[in-house]
């Protein structure tokens, strides 16, 4: 499953996405560093440098939906099932 962390580098995010990672999933890390971390990074996470409040952060979220959303989490993670 494909999974979208906005803020992935921050202390809470960075878990989210281990926990995916370990479980297989393809996660994916949108953050701008104003807060979070490089330290925080999970090396198997694919990173998106950019602010989530950018038309660019809009259009690639939008090709993470061309599944089925199957899981939310208040905006946090996202989890898209490939068709």
């Amino acid at each position: 499953m494909k999974i979208v962390v906005t803020g992935g580098a921050g202390f809470i995010a960075s878990h989210i996405v281990d926990a995916y990672v370990e479980r297989g999933h393809e996660v994916h890390i949108i953050d701008d560093f104003s807060t979070g971390q490089k330290a925080n990074l999970n090396a198997k996470a694919t990173l998106h440098t950019i602010d989530i409040a950018d038309a660019q952060a809009g259009q690639l979220i939008e090709q993470f939906f061309d599944g089925d959303v199957t899981e939310a989490w208040r905006g946090d993670a996202i989890a898209v099932e490939d068709r």
